[in-house]
């Protein structure tokens, strides 16, 4: 046998090995998945999907805890695009449904359903959405991965929601809300009532400096001490 006849055969050997020991050494792809805790208030995410694509969160509570789950797209959305919810419970077997995600190991699939389009609107961000998916799920304490996956033929936005049912935002979170309306925006797209919160909080605060203005209670700038002043004191 030729030296050309053993080079052929060690190039052919290298391009089956290779992609196969780089498949082994990719991780999985829900490691290193972003963790999540809606337990002291709602927590929102927003992703873009591809097609047969999906967005990995691993669930850390506590203590046992029924959430509402909840997933929205625009209102412009493509109608090829079909975000879906999947909830994958720690077990000593690996069952699901056929998906076109992974699934980690030992685990249980369940596949949220998915509701009729509901048009909704969010008054603090002015943002119209539909809601896809609206479901109540009852986890135990530990680490649960939820994935959102596209099963439509048309790659789009999403935005996650996941509740513990306590609305209300405490003070150290006071933050997010600005970051809230920003990501909405983009979310849902820009326009013209995009500028309605932040004229309405504008107003606000205009309103507040003049009723402070006519009580005299706005601090008052300090005049700079003079001879004159000084004589007309005396």
């Amino acid at each position: 046998m030729n030296s050309r006849v053993l080079l052929t055969i060690a190039s052919v050997l290298v391009t089956l090995i290779v992609p196969v020991s780089l498949r082994a050494q990719s991780p999985a792809p829900w490691v290193g998945a972003e963790i999540i805790q809606p337990q002291e208030h709602d927590v929102v995410q927003y992703g873009t999907l591809g097609v047969n694509a999906g967005q990995y969160y691993r669930l850390r509570l506590n203590q046992p805890a029924n959430l509402a789950l909840q997933i929205a797209i625009a209102t412009n959305a493509p109608a090829g695009f079909r975000p879906q919810i999947v909830v994958f419970t720690p077990d000593a077997q690996t069952i699901g449904p056929l998906l076109p995600i992974a699934q980690p190991t030992e685990t249980i699939a369940t596949l949220l359903p998915t509701n009729a389009h509901r048009v909704q609107f969010e008054p603090f961000t002015q943002v119209f959405s539909k809601t896809t998916v609206d479901a109540q799920e009852e986890f135990g304490a530990g680490e649960t991965y939820i994935a959102v996956y596209n099963a439509g033929n048309t790659p789009g936005r999403y935005r996650l929601t996941v509740s513990a049912g306590s609305a209300l935002v405490q003070w150290q979170d006071a933050w997010q809300l600005p970051v809230r309306w920003w990501n909405d925006q983009g979310f849902a797209g820009w326009g013209w009532q995009s500028l309605l919160t932040p004229l309405l909080v504008a107003l606000a605060i205009w309103a507040v400096w003049l009723r402070l203005q006519h009580h005299n209670l706005h601090p008052q700038p300090r005049r700079p001490v003079t001879k004159a002043t000084k004589k007309k004191r005396s």
